[in-house]
């Protein structure tokens, strides 16, 4: 039997453990807590002494907005004198070590308020328990006779977050090992981290070299669809793994699509659940839930991988084109999906003629390795301290490790590499 959230904060014992969580949960939830700053833990998030585990101003705010923020994970007989404690000694000066949370908090606003008299003050408390109704009546009316209002983030309310919030849902995965059943950005971020740790690389990432075809591929990025059609060897796989290597390092999302979640998919946003869902099983509707973070301006970049060894490349071509004009399924992502897929010519002939048209106008077209591109990478590759033994792909690769030498010597002024443009259809 699966044992429930609430059930494993009311377990925790380390202080400083449970602290991290609430803090996390906080800033997640309470957009005004994002700057908030953790000054009851020490760098390895060990309790240190502090009058307050962590405060924060509201920005923006006027009057000014102050937040001080107290954990624990006392006992729930104990809670009372955790929050409650001290207020009378507190209150009249004298130094005491059982001050509970409240006192504490009214010591620093007392002179806070002493420079602002204004100051508006929010208590945070949070704890991995709940406190009984009792003491929820008796701590807000004590707060509000010192003009503080309190937040309470008992382990009811934090537990119900991290079951049902997308963040709530990171957190927990984080902080229990659980499931996480929504995306939230950071789940997603990580996703896209994976697809590229994941695949096989073509080539070593340190021996590419800069290509006309990288940038006309960046030149088509406001297409939806974009056919990169060369033969094989060429580079063009290479170029689609670069291309969506950038899209992720600049913050935004993408994945390797392969062959078979084309092939099975009536849609795009379906490919795309299908890819999602074979990276973390336990999403329950990844697709529509990616695609909400995405837009125009942060699309997904989806890379189409092996269509020119399926068993029927011009059907998955066919079914790519259709994607790109047809409705059915692919309102949800258009504008937010873009689609790279390297294709052999053969291949795009071997369509019906209306369909080629269409591959025709979404197409780049990647030339052959010039004799200075094989130069330039054969360079890059001796540079490295531990030459690899290939530098590309297929047999441009294998011609790479078998000519650097002759590759060191050829002068970039003697040779004029060839246009990656698309040609009229």
């Amino acid at each position: 039997m699966e044992v429930s959230t609430r059930s494993l904060l009311d377990r925790m014992i380390d202080a400083g453990r449970f602290e991290a969580l609430a803090a996390s949960v906080l800033r997640a939830a309470v957009p005004a807590l994002a700057s908030l700053a953790e000054t009851g833990t020490n760098p390895d998030g060990r309790p240190q002494s502090s009058p307050l585990d962590g405060i924060a101003f509201v920005p923006g705010s006027g009057p000014p907005h102050l937040v001080a923020v107290h954990h624990t994970t006392t006992a729930s007989a104990r809670l009372r004198g955790k929050w409650l404690g001290g207020l009378k000694a507190a209150e009249e000066g004298i130094g005491s070590d059982d001050l509970g949370d409240l006192a504490k908090t009214m010591r620093v606003v007392r002179e806070e308020r002493a420079r602002r008299p204004d100051l508006q003050v929010t208590l945070v408390l949070t704890a991995n328990r709940d406190p009984d109704e009792a003491l929820v009546r008796d701590l807000h009316a004590a707060a509000a006779d010192l003009g503080i209002d309190v937040d309470l983030w008992p382990g009811s309310r934090i537990a119900q977050y991290l079951d049902l919030d997308p963040n709530g849902q990171e957190i927990r995965r984080i902080h229990f090992g659980t499931r996480q059943t929504h995306l939230s950005r950071g789940r997603l971020d990580e996703l896209s981290r994976k697809g590229l740790d994941d695949l096989t690389p073509r080539a070593d990432p340190q021996t590419w070299v800069d290509r006309r075809l990288d940038a006309d591929i960046e030149a088509s990025a406001e297409r939806m669809m974009t056919f990169v059609v060369a033969a094989s060897g060429s580079g063009k796989s290479v170029a689609c793994r670069r291309s969506l290597a950038r899209h992720v390092a600049g913050g935004r999302w993408g994945w390797v699509v392969s062959e078979n979640a084309i092939a099975a998919a009536p849609s795009l946003a379906a490919a795309l659940d299908s890819t999602l869902r074979d990276l973390a099983p336990s999403l329950l509707n990844p697709a529509e839930e990616a695609l909400e973070f995405a837009s125009e301006g942060s699309p997904i970049l989806l890379v189409v991988e092996d269509v020119n060894r399926s068993e029927s490349p011009a059907a998955l071509l066919a079914k790519l084109v259709g994607w790109t004009t047809d409705g059915k399924g692919n309102s949800l992502a258009a504008g937010r999906v873009r689609i790279l897929c390297p294709v052999w010519p053969e291949h795009v002939r071997a369509l019906e003629e209306e369909a080629q048209k269409r591959v025709w106008t979404y197409a780049v077209i990647c030339s052959a390795f010039t004799n200075t591109d094989c130069g330039k990478a054969c360079t890059t590759s001796m540079r490295l301290p531990t030459r690899p033994p290939s530098s590309g792909t297929g047999s441009r690769g294998r011609w790479f490790a078998r000519n650097a030498r002759r590759c060191r010597d050829i002068s970039p002024s003697s040779t004029r590499p060839r246009s990656s443009r698309s040609p009229a259809p």
